[in-house]
Order: C-alpha cells, then sequence, then structure tokens
C-alpha cells in the first residue's frame, strides 16, 4: 500500500479434512495507512500447514494487526506474527490461537517497533490435550511505546513446549509487561520471562503461573 491507504486487508480461511497447504500474507503499507490487517483462520482434522502473517508498516500507521486461529485434531503446522512497525503507529498487534488434541506446531509473536508507538502486544493462547510446540512473544520497543504487552496461557492435559517472554524497552516506555500461565497435567516445558528495560520505564513486570500436576521446569529472568 502506497501514500494515503485507508482500505483494511483480510483473509479468512477454513480448512476441513486432510489439508497439507500452509496460510501466509504478507504485508507492507507505506505513509499514512488507516485500515486493519485481519487473519482469520479455522482448520479441520489433519491439518498440515503453517499460518503465517508478516507486516511492515511506514510512517503514520493507524490499524490494527490481528491473527485469530482455531486448530482441530491433529494440527501440525506452525503459527507466526512478525511485524515492524515505524514512525507514529497507533494500532494494536493480538494474535489469539485455540489448539485442540494432537497440536505439534509453535506459537511464535515478534515485534520492533520503532518511534511513537502506541498501540498494545497482546497473544493469548489455549491449548488442549497433546500439545507439542513452544509458545513465544519476543519485542523490542524504540522512543515513546505506551502500550502494553502480554502474553496469556492456558495448557491442558500433556503440554510438552516451552514458554517464552522477552522485551527489550527504550527510551519513555509507560507500558506494562505481563505473563499468565496456567498449565495441567503433565507440562514439561519452561516458563521465562526476559526483560531489558531503558531510561523512563514506567511500566511494571508481571509473571503469573499456575502449575498443575507433574510440571518439571520454571525460570524467571
Amino acid at each position: 500500500m502506497g501514500l494515503g491507504y485507508r482500505g483494511g486487508v483480510q483473509l479468512t480461511c477454513t480448512m476441513g479434512l486432510g489439508y497439507r497447504g500452509g496460510v501466509q500474507l504478507t504485508c507492507t503499507m507505506g505513509l499514512g495507512y488507516r485500515g486493519g490487517v485481519q487473519l482469520t483462520c479455522t482448520m479441520g482434522l489433519g491439518y498440515r500447514g503453517g499460518v503465517q502473517l508478516t507486516c511492515t508498516m511506514g510512517l503514520g500507521y493507524r490499524g490494527g494487526v490481528q491473527l485469530t486461529c482455531t486448530m482441530g485434531l491433529g494440527y501440525r503446522g506452525g503459527v507466526q506474527l512478525t511485524c515492524t512497525m515505524g514512525l507514529g503507529y497507533r494500532g494494536g498487534v493480538q494474535l489469539t490461537c485455540t489448539m485442540g488434541l494432537g497440536y505439534r506446531g509453535g506459537v511464535q509473536l515478534t515485534c520492533t517497533m520503532g518511534l511513537g508507538y502506541r498501540g498494545g502486544v497482546q497473544l493469548t493462547c489455549t491449548m488442549g490435550l497433546g500439545y507439542r510446540g513452544g509458545v513465544q512473544l519476543t519485542c523490542t520497543m524504540g522512543l515513546g511505546y505506551r502500550g502494553g504487552v502480554q502474553l496469556t496461557c492456558t495448557m491442558g492435559l500433556g503440554y510438552r513446549g516451552g514458554m517464552q517472554l522477552t522485551c527489550t524497552m527504550g527510551l519513555g516506555y509507560r507500558g506494562g509487561v505481563q505473563l499468565t500461565c496456567t498449565m495441567g497435567l503433565g507440562y514439561r516445558g519452561g516458563v521465562q520471562l526476559t526483560c531489558t528495560m531503558g531510561l523512563g520505564y514506567r511500566g511494571g513486570v508481571q509473571l503469573t503461573c499456575t502449575m498443575g500436576l507433574g510440571y518439571r521446569k520454571c525460570t524467571l529472568n
């Protein structure tokens, strides 16, 4: 999208039995972009492909970025959202995933924010029986970041992946950093929160974990 683009970008996908292909959306927004970017996917039995959303926003971006995925039985692909925001970004970044039985892929949200970012960053995941992939949120905030960073996960029986939130905050950061996890029976992965705050940091850092029977590891840096 070039100068003064005002429309949104939306991709909606519904996959049935035995789907093997990937879903990918790549967007580059120029000066004065006002619309949102949204990817919504529902995967049925035996889905093998990955879901990926990559966005680069230029000067004056005002819309939100959202990726919503629901995976059924036997999902094998990863879910990934990568965003780079330039000067004057005002929208939020959100990744919401619900995984059913036998999910094997990872969930990853990577964000780099430039000058004047005002939106929040949020990753919400619910994992069912037999989840094997990791959950990762990595953020780098530049000058004047005002939004919060939040990772919320609920894991069911047999979760094997790790949980990681890594944040680097620059000058004038005002938002909080929060990681909330609830683990069920048989959780084997670690929980890690790593934050580096620069000059003028005003927000709090919070890690809340509830572990069930069979939890093997927890780390806070």
